[in-house]
């Protein structure tokens, strides 16, 4: 039994408190009457919820499943950036874990292969910046279909990441999502052009989409890309979207990411740069000189319309 618990479940819109019986395991009645078992939890003045599912989580580790089940999610899924070989991520944890997990099939991770790109957790080279042939388009879908066959939970995707890709190599991702009825978890391109481009791709595949972290590709644009997404689906598009709750963002400081957008960006704006290896502000000089040094970056504390960027070694 769970007494006196402030139960909060979204499936039931039920927020109120409630005494729970369980029997073999699962739950058997949720009542505000007195109840009596073998075995007793005092919730008062706790919480009690369903086990948590985090959508968008790189932490993919024994050590952050253990970490996460402490915060309560019982299952966590690696959506948007993915892997390329789905078999062999599974494989790697068959033993089983902590928690449950879940992984997309990544078209970053797709190209970096397809492509032979050098970088180990973003691409950094072909796969970021060469326009793929016909023939290479044709090996990206082939395994982006072969993971959905695997088990990939959905197709992963990262505009910012891979410039290089045309607009001819995602629709022929985004079809493949419209045809197995799959969604797409995608990075888009910062700002409301980065939305309406992914929403022209998904309206004229009819591709269900996830945008992934909607507030940190939004920033100060955020209700208007909100009202964006809303009038998407008040049209008849299967289109969704996410907020992580903090203001922070990561990603490998060799990317494109954040050498495209701060290669000409002013010396303030390079100074909202971090390395928390040193805690240094990054300049020009230092910034060219980190590309080469293996590590993410992260950041943005959400004070105002610009995204604050640090970098962290791994």
């Amino acid at each position: 039994m769970i007494l006196g618990g402030h139960i909060v479940d979204p499936a039931s819109n039920l927020d109120a408190v409630r005494n729970i019986g369980l029997l073999d395991g699962r739950i058997a009645v949720v009542t505000t009457e007195a109840i009596h078992g073998r075995d007793t939890i005092d919730a008062r003045g706790l919480v009690v919820a369903p086990g948590f599912i985090d959508l968008h989580d790189h932490g993919q580790t024994p050590e952050t499943y253990r970490l996460r089940s402490l915060d309560g999610v019982t299952t966590s899924l690696e959506l948007e950036l993915g892997t390329s070989d789905v078999d062999a991520w599974y494989h790697e944890r068959s033993a089983g874990e902590r928690i449950n997990y879940g992984v997309s099939v990544g078209h970053i991770k797709v190209r970096m292969s397809v492509m032979h790109d050098a970088g180990t957790f973003m691409p950094v080279g072909d796969g970021a910046y060469r326009v793929a042939s016909p023939e290479q388009i044709g090996e990206i879908t082939r395994l982006v279909e072969l993971g959905l066959g695997q088990g990939a939970i959905c197709i992963g995707a990262g505009f910012p990441y891979t410039p290089a890709a045309t607009r001819e190599e995602l629709l022929a991702v985004f079809r493949i999502a419209a045809m197995t009825k799959t969604p797409i978890h995608l990075h888009i391109t910062p700002g409301s052009a980065g939305l309406k481009e992914a929403l022209s791709l998904a309206d004229e595949t009819n591709a269900p989409l996830q945008v992934v972290h909607i507030n940190s590709s939004s920033l100060s644009e955020t209700p208007v890309m909100l009202e964006m997404i809303s009038d998407a689906r008040a049209s008849g598009q299967d289109v969704t979207t996410e907020a992580y709750p903090y203001a922070a963002g990561m990603t490998e400081i060799q990317s494109a990411t954040i050498q495209d957008v701060y290669r000409a960006a002013s010396d303030e704006r390079l100074a909202e740069l971090e390395w928390p290896r040193t805690g240094e502000r990054l300049n020009r000089e230092s910034l060219s000189a980190l590309k080469r040094t293996t590590g993410q970056s992260a950041g943005n504390d959400g004070a105002d319309s610009t995204k604050r960027e640090r970098a962290i070694g791994k």
